[in-house]
């Protein structure tokens, strides 16, 4: 996969894992702990985040979370 090669110390996340799937769905907030327990990670890629576009309310608040802090 071209993301593994091009960010190899991204945050991957595979919605084609039934229980990443399920666990995410059950609480998408759930990224967000996800996120913030791999500080490290300076890119986080969601695998077929179409399956779970509640996910996208989450990736929002993260993004304005990121820009507030940056501009801080």
């Amino acid at each position: 996969m071209w993301c593994n090669h091009e960010f190899p110390n991204a945050l991957r996340i595979d919605l084609l894992d039934p229980a990443t799937l399920r666990q995410l769905s059950a609480r998408p907030e759930q990224l967000r702990e996800l996120v913030d327990a791999n500080p490290h990670a300076k890119q986080i890629f969601i695998d077929e985040i179409q399956k779970l576009p509640e996910l996208l309310e989450v990736v929002h608040f993260l993004i304005e979370k990121k820009q507030d802090t940056s501009s801080s």
